[in-house]
Order: C-alpha cells, then structure tokens, then sequence
C-alpha cells in the first residue's frame, strides 16, 4: 500500500519517539541521518534535533515522499514553508499539514530531499495564517549516503537533471460546464467565492496532485469543486520559447465562482495568499501569473 498523509503521519510521530532518546545528544552535536525499519519494500532515514525537529525521507513502493515534524502545532491543512540552505537560493511552497498539525509534508519532496543531502545549515520559515511566524535552523548531517539510498530506492537522480526555463500558461481556458462545479447549496443561496489553488502538470496539460491553499468563504465546499474542475477541464502548457519538460511543474492559480456576470458582491482577496505573494513569492522562481500580476518575463 502507498503511503498516504493519515499513514506518513504515524510514522512521523512513531519516529519522534523513537529518535526522542537521542536528541539530548545531538543537540550539541551534528544531527545523523539514521535508517529506520518500515514496511517491507521502505526505505526510510530520519533525523532529530535538540529543540524537536525531525525530519523524515521515504521511499515507499517507488513513492518519495519527505516531511518535517515539530512539537508544536501547525493550525490549517496547509501553510507556506520557505527553506533555504545558507549559501543557495530559497524555495518555497504550500505544504500539507497534519490532521494533529506537528507535520508538514514537502509538495516537491525530491527536491528538498536533493537540499538536504547538500548538508551545511538549514533554515525553514513556516508562514503563519495568524500570529507569528516559526523559524527553525538545523545543521544538516553531512553525510549523504543515506539520503542518496532513499533517491535511489525510488529510482531518482541524485543530482537534479536540468529543469528548463519558461513559464505555464493556460490552453484551455473556457468554463463551459462551470455551474457542474459550482458547490449547489452556495450557487442556491447566490454566494460567491474564491479559491486559490496549488497544482501540478502532467506531461500531456492536464492537472493533478492540486492542494487548496486559501478560500473564501470557508466551509462552503468551493475548495473541492475548484480542485475536481482544474483536475477535470482544464489544460495548460509552457509559453513559447519555454525550455525543458511540462511534466512535474507545479503553479499557483485562483479561481474566482460568481453565480453570474451581475454579481456585484464576490471577493476579490484572500488574505493569507496574498500576504504570501507580497513576502514570499517574488524570491521564487516564477509560477503561473496571479490576477494583477504580470507574466514573467
């Protein structure tokens, strides 16, 4: 069976108290990566540091994935995670949390398990939905040979392959059918909403793997109607001139619902998306343009 989030989490938390024993230790000295039993057919490392970080790497049945665990709770079923190791560029993206909140799971888990097999100094923002901000510094084990194990067992380049430049685009842009997404007791009341949308693109334009970042208002279902239309409708492809493959990018997109052209009264801001895009975002690399941005040039 692949792992999933309520799973991966288990063993997050199995694997917070299995490695609690060692943090005194390690808090003084560099952190290891350890090999940890699984499931057969696993291959799983982890780490913990002194202040309660672990940080876990598994390849399961050819599936990467990798998360970060904490003591205290992360409030949200997602949040932005910036990570930087001194001395590269940042990255950041929405991450699923946890039902408990003490674990976030990477989105482009390769490509953080590729950072931290660089070793050196890590540092992760969590950017709050509301109070401060969490930041966390770990010094990574510089030893790779674990981590190179897990890229391997999934049948993944250690080193990251050359990724292309250009920016997504929609190909089809068209709602024909979008009062079949409209969630049905909001389109009967007459709500409006908007959704903001994390994804990913297949090699042949269509969409999967999208994470619901922000929505107004909350509790009306309109996450999961915008999730099954992108998944379902929509295309998209590289701009002209764009390098490398489609396949694997992710973007950020909103998708606004108004249950006609009339409607006068539907938002227009998600305040956690846009603190976001004003903090964070422009350190990135570009991403499908958001309303009132500019495509990259």
């Amino acid at each position: 069976m692949r792992g999933t989030p309520g799973l991966l989490a288990a063993v997050c938390a199995l694997l917070l108290s299995t490695l609690a024993g060692q943090a005194a230790a390690q808090a003084s000295s560099p952190a290891s990566w350890q090999t940890v039993p699984g499931p057969d057919g696993a291959t799983i490392v982890a780490s913990r540091w002194g202040d309660g970080t672990a940080i876990v790497a598994r390849c399961d049945q050819g599936v990467l994935t990798s998360f970060v665990g904490g003591t205290a709770p992360i409030a949200g079923p997602s949040a932005f995670v910036m990570a930087e190791r001194r001395g590269d560029d940042p990255f950041g993206d929405y991450w699923r949390i946890s039902a408990s909140g003490l674990v976030a799971f990477a989105r482009t888990p390769t490509a953080f398990v590729r950072m931290l097999r660089k070793g050196g100094t890590l540092d992760l923002v969590v950017k709050a939905r509301t109070g401060a901000d969490r930041e966390t510094t770990v010094a990574l084990p510089d030893d790779p040979a674990p981590l190179d194990a897990v890229l391997t067992a999934c049948n993944l380049p250690i080193e990251a392959p050359a990724w292309g430049d250009g920016a997504i685009e929609w190909r089809k842009t068209t709602y024909d059918e979008a009062k079949s997404y409209y969630p049905p007791k909001a389109l009967r009341d007459g709500v409006a909403g908007l959704v903001a949308l994390d994804c990913k693109a297949m090699a042949d334009g269509h969409i999967h793997d999208c994470l619901v970042v922000d929505e107004t208002p909350a509790g009306d279902s309109f996450g999961d109607y915008a999730v099954a239309m992108l998944e379902r409708e929509m295309l998209v492809g590289l701009t002209p001139g764009s390098t490398g493959p489609l396949e694997g990018r992710r973007f950020i997109t909103t998708i606004p619902f108004m249950v006609d052209s009339r409607h006068r009264h539907h938002p227009d801001r998600l305040p956690f998306q846009e603190r976001i895009e004003a903090e964070a975002l422009p350190l990135l690399a570009p991403t499908l343009p958001l309303p009132g941005q500019a495509p990259a040039p």
